[in-house]
């Protein structure tokens, strides 16, 4: 047992698929506008920190320090 719990529910018997959406970016605005924590931060909602080191990432690369592999043993990687 992973004591997962996950529950499964159609929107339809909720409300349209429009209607959700509203009601889901109202919630979201309505959270993000609350005091940040630590002043002159920003309330984040879950997935936005992961999703800006994504872009940065894909845009700059992700920094591997020299130290990561042996050097007695080549990189898992071919080199372009």
């Amino acid at each position: 047992a992973n004591g997962m719990l996950s529950i499964y529910l159609s929107l339809e018997a909720f409300t349209g698929d429009h209607d959700f959406a509203a009601e889901a970016r109202r919630y979201l605005d309505f959270f993000t506008s609350a005091r940040p924590a630590v002043a002159g931060g920003e309330v984040l909602v879950p997935g936005q920190p992961e999703q800006r080191n994504r872009t940065q990432r894909l845009a700059e690369g992700i920094e591997v320090p020299g130290d990561a592999w042996p050097t007695s043993a080549p990189p898992p990687w071919t080199p372009a």
